[in-house]
């Protein structure tokens, strides 16, 4: 036997930020002092399309008629409110994908590259095409997120670069290992994603060994995270 919904059921279920409304509450008014209203039971479908307020107020006389419904009030007046929740919400979902969109872009151009790149890689590997471990690693879920991964210098990098790595080896059997450790040692090295020769990899290192050797005022775990991948990179 098809599940009957009741419209005090559909008000229920209705969004806390929803219900809060002043249109809200004169509905629930409105339903609680017409008892014919609390006799309407409704199938499935016609709950869905009443939650995700899919019906047009030009398709209402075929949306009565389809469900067997009164031409009550109710029906245009929750759709409304239900329609102006749903375009609020997508609205602010729409700013905080903007905003969060706009102050990733003030990464450092080449962590930038080195995201995207992973996030291709990942793609490449997931049968359905699809990102998510990297969007679970990388993409800020708040304003105050963003703020975190603003702040995040070469070191927070490295780790989390690291660990994104060994989710991925966890996660799809058909990640490459080595090609991924290769990756974190050229950016700890801070080389762009292509191929080099011994001496070109020597180079980088005696240059960024000037930059972050202790002896000479750089920063001590940084200089031991260079030497790991200047090591990792001719022992491969």
């Amino acid at each position: 036997m098809q599940k009957k919904y009741s419209l005090n059921y559909l008000l229920a279920k209705q969004p806390g930020k929803m219900k809060k409304s002043s249109e809200f509450r004169n509905l629930l008014i409105f339903y609680n002092s017409t008892p014919e209203l609390k006799k309407i039971f409704i199938s499935k479908k016609c709950y869905l399309l009443l939650n995700n307020a899919k019906i047009k107020p030009e398709n209402l006389e075929y949306f009565y008629k389809t469900y067997r419904l009164p031409k009550a009030a109710f029906f245009p007046m929750f759709l409304k409110i239900k329609s102006d929740h749903i375009n609020r919400k997508n609205i602010l979902k729409k700013q905080k994908e903007d905003f969060i969109l706009n102050n990733l872009k003030k990464l450092d151009d080449d962590v930038l590259v080195y995201l995207k790149y992973f996030s291709r890689y990942e793609r490449l590997i997931n049968k359905h095409k699809k990102i998510p471990l990297w969007m679970k690693s990388f993409y800020p879920k708040s304003k105050k997120s963003v703020s975190i991964i603003l702040k995040m210098n070469k070191i927070n990098w490295i780790e989390k670069f690291s660990k994104y790595s060994l989710d991925l080896i966890r996660y799809y059997r058909n990640s490459d290992q080595s090609y991924l450790k290769k990756l974190i040692n050229l950016f700890t090295l801070e080389l762009p994603i292509k191929k080099f020769s011994d001496e070109e990899i020597k180079s980088q290192f005696r240059k960024l060994s000037k930059k972050y050797h202790p002896d000479l005022g750089g920063n001590s775990i940084i200089f031991k995270q260079i030497c790991r991948a200047k090591d990792e990179i001719f022992s491969s």
